[in-house]
């Protein structure tokens, strides 16, 4: 049988209970990290918070697919939409005494260079007005000086934006 002496005694039982406030400390603190991990959630263990977190990642990757398609379908739409528009006036009779600047071309183009372009001829006894479609900033009709400056200008302010 071992005998310790008072003062050996004295420093075991100090020792332990040092060593049982810092297990205390320890688990407390370890308390306080598991509680902020979980959260507000209702899970009771960390097994059970790591499968709502499991879940919950899921939903956002199907969210993410969902936003990602939308926002695809918005971008094919957005660019078929008509983003420079551009109008010319212009005396088509300059030189003859006639008319003024009540002539117009206006160009309508989206981001491709796709749209069409309205010009109207003013005269005292008529009006014309001419549709033409543009392809690439291009069209199989022949187009006027007015007509080729609207769409020049129509491309400047999509691209200016970019």
């Amino acid at each position: 049988m071992i005998t310790l002496d008072p003062t050996t005694l004295l420093i075991l039982l100090g020792g332990t209970m040092i060593f049982a406030l810092i297990a205390f400390f320890w688990a407390l603190r370890l308390e306080i990290r598991i509680h902020k991990l979980l959260g507000d959630t209702e899970a009771c263990s960390l097994e059970k918070a790591v499968l709502e977190l499991h879940e919950k990642t899921g939903q956002l990757a199907t969210t993410q697919e969902k936003i990602n398609a939308y926002l695809s379908e918005a971008e094919k739409r957005i660019q078929g939409s008509v983003h420079g528009v551009a109008t010319i006036r212009f005396n088509p009779f300059q030189g003859q005494g006639a008319g003024s600047n009540q002539s117009f071309a206006t160009a309508l183009l989206n981001e491709h260079g796709d749209g069409v372009v309205f010009s109207s001829i003013y005269s005292r006894d008529r009006v014309s007005i001419f549709a033409k479609p543009i392809v690439k900033k291009e069209s199989e009709y022949e187009l006027s000086s007015e007509e080729k400056q609207a769409i020049r200008e129509a491309t400047k302010q999509y691209t200016e934006k970019k």
